[in-house]
């Protein structure tokens, strides 16, 4: 899951994705911790998958939620790379912070039932950036979330980066946080 960025006070939406191979999900059932700290739970949306287009059943307290969805629309779909819901988090910390995302007790079935086996769930992060303020005369703000992930070559090497860009213009005030993630 992830890394995404997100400034203190904005919203975030992460997919949960499950890759199913040839086998059809049939159904799921999970729990996600995050740092109650640095980020605050808005809702849980249905996914991309129209068999799991709907809102899941959720049950959230700070910090954790469980949801769990059923497939009652085919019995042969959807296969591969499924998108089944998805979180909708917001920054909860004036002074940023990055929240890690960890699966936990997963059950992930197939339409007749049987689990899947070797699920190994793939935990991720939510870097929160401080928002930025900028006072005096014509002071323009622009702020760019970039996109969540950049990807550098050098050399055989990659490097993957995530961040945001702000500027301040007739403030001539240019201000970049990144955080390698490898």
């Amino acid at each position: 899951l992830g890394p995404w960025t997100v400034v203190d006070g904005q919203v975030v939406r992460v997919p949960l994705v499950f890759h199913t191979g040839t086998d059809a999900l049939g159904g799921y059932l999970l729990d996600l911790s995050y740092d109650s700290q640095v980020l605050a739970l808005e809702t849980v949306e249905g996914g991309t998958a129209p068999e799991f287009s709907g809102t899941p059943v959720f049950e959230a307290d700070p910090g954790v939620v469980r949801l769990s969805g059923i497939n009652s629309q085919s019995l042969t779909s959807p296969t591969g790379l499924v998108q089944f819901a998805t979180l909708v988090l917001r920054g909860a910390n004036p002074a940023g912070g990055v929240s890690s995302l960890v699966i936990g007790n997963e059950e992930m079935i197939d339409t007749a039932g049987a689990p899947f086996k070797g699920v190994i769930p793939i935990d991720g992060s939510v870097h929160v950036f401080p928002p930025v303020a900028t006072v005096g005369f014509l002071g323009l703000l622009l702020a760019v979330a970039l996109p969540p992930v950049l990807r550098l070559r050098r050399g055989r090497g990659e490097r993957l980066l995530a961040g945001t860009m702000v500027l301040v213009f007739a403030g001539l005030t240019l201000s970049l946080a990144w955080s390698a993630v490898r």
